[in-house]
């Protein structure tokens, strides 16, 4: 009778690790899935990306910008204007890149990193 209800006990414990594995399961497998590509960006890294030449800024601080499916603007390099101003308001895909550079505002408050492409290669208009 003892060695019985030992039996129950596992068999309940197990049952119960086994709906909590399957519970946690896709929360932690969607994490990584969830960040955007922007987030997981690197240093030197080189990159394909698909979205709309905008031009954005106040004259004479323009910049030119991809921006994205998921609305996540990539800077274009100044090196690269005259390659990419053809293509303003016209999607493209393009590869090229990345230079990571910081953003500090004057009272030191960091902002998200600038994400700028370099060494642009329009690869479909």
């Amino acid at each position: 009778m003892k060695g019985e209800k030992y039996i129950v006990m596992s068999r309940s414990r197990i049952m119960i690790q086994i709906l909590l594995l399957l519970t946690l399961l896709p929360m932690m497998s969607s994490y990584s899935l969830g960040q955007k590509d922007s987030e997981l960006a690197q240093q030197g890294q080189s990159l394909r990306l698909e979205g709309i030449i905008r031009l954005v800024g106040n004259e004479p601080f323009t910049s030119l910008v991809l921006t994205d499916a998921a609305g996540v603007d990539w800077y274009i390099s100044n090196n690269e204007k005259e390659t990419i101003l053809p293509f303003l308001q016209q999607q493209v895909t393009i590869e090229g890149t990345v230079k990571i550079q910081k953003q500090v505002l004057a009272n030191g408050k960091e902002l998200p990193d600038k994400k700028i492409i370099e060494n642009i290669k329009v690869l479909d208009k």
